[in-house]
Formats: C-alpha cells, structure tokens, sequence
C-alpha cells in the first residue's frame, strides 16, 4: 500500500481521538455549568460555541475515516457474518 496513504490513515485516526477527547471535555463541563457545579461564564461561552461546530467537524472526519478504511471495514463485516 502507498506509504502517503497510510500516513493519512494514521492522521485522520489521531485527529478523530483529540476531537473525540475535546468533545468528552466540553460535554462534561456543559454538564457541570448546568448543574450548578461550576460557576464560570467564559468557560461555559466557549464549550456551548465550540462544542457543536467541533461535533459537525467529527462528522466529516468520521466519514473520511470511513472512506479511507472501506476495505478493512468490508473485511471485518464479511468475518463477522461468516463469510470468507
């Protein structure tokens, strides 16, 4: 397989986990400010401005990821239901 190919395999993987991390972040600190937890007006501002537009981002890297790994997918799909 071409070595450019997979390193963009390998950069769209660790972009998906810090967008993932980000997003546990944000989603957990939107939880405290509303529960009361936490009382920090620039903290919440940005998580509710950010954590929507990084959802939608996830979104099309998620496809991309998809796109890039189709045949590994296929492959664990057709394992999975019994076919060779």
């Amino acid at each position: 397989m071409n070595q450019l190919f997979i390193k963009i395999r390998g950069v769209v993987a660790i972009i998906i986990m810090i967008i993932a991390a980000y997003q546990i972040v944000s989603g957990i600190g939107m939880w405290l400010v509303n529960r009361g937890t936490i009382d920090a007006p620039g903290m919440a501002m940005f998580f509710y401005r950010t954590h929507q537009p990084m959802g939608f981002v996830f979104l099309f890297i998620a496809l991309a990821h998809l796109t890039l790994n189709r045949k590994i997918l296929i492959s664990d799909l057709k394992i999975l239901r019994g076919k060779k």
